[in-house]
């Protein structure tokens, strides 16, 4: 097996050897912003081809250029949204964008009736069935605050229940109108 030749890579490719510091400063210059905005669309252009390819639109052979697009719609493909604060109708809505709920309900998979039943609010999603919304929505879990909020009561549930003088000490905390002692740690371990 041949071994890499780490000497000639660093001297055809100086950008190799550049720290967070080089780099840092290159980005501020204009040809480094021009670098990161094709780095940028690189990915954007790949993000683009894995989903068309997931939709089967992608055809084979060589394909026209892409329509220029604006650094937003690039960052929106590239980057992941941010937690949403939003209640869970609000914040799937937003995630599907101009989808329907028919066209989104079998990539959960769930009947459409159940979903449609949580965007009006008269069902509440469980952890699991939020876990598999955002996998179909392609974003990680804890975009949706009511899965930060049940993922978090669960683990105090384990704590206490591990250690049940915790849940004891806490409680008391909390009926004797202390929740500063509460909120500072301020109760027996």
């Amino acid at each position: 097996m041949a071994k890499a030749d780490f000497e000639a890579a660093r001297r055809q490719y100086p950008s190799t050897a550049m720290g967070d510091e080089e780099w840092r400063a290159f980005f501020d210059t204009a040809a480094g912003a021009h670098a990161l905005g094709r780095i940028l669309y690189d990915i954007y252009d790949k993000v683009v081809d894995e989903e068309e390819k997931e939709a089967g639109v992608r055809r084979m052979g060589r394909r026209p250029a892409r329509p220029s697009v604006s650094l937003e719609q690039v960052y929106r493909k590239v980057l992941p949204p941010p937690p949403s604060l939003e209640p869970f109708p609000v914040a799937l809505r937003n995630l599907m964008g101009d989808k329907s709920l028919r066209a989104f309900a079998p990539k959960v998979p769930m009947h459409v009736a159940t979903l449609s039943l949580m965007m009006r609010g008269q069902a509440e999603p469980d952890l699991q069935m939020l876990e598999r919304i955002a996998a179909a929505a392609k974003v990680h879990p804890s975009y949706f605050m009511e899965w930060r909020a049940l993922y978090v009561g669960q683990l105090i549930s384990s704590v206490f229940s591990d250690r049940p003088n915790l849940s004891i000490s806490a409680y008391r905390a909390l009926t004797k109108g202390s929740p500063t002692a509460l909120r500072e740690g301020k109760f027996a371990a």
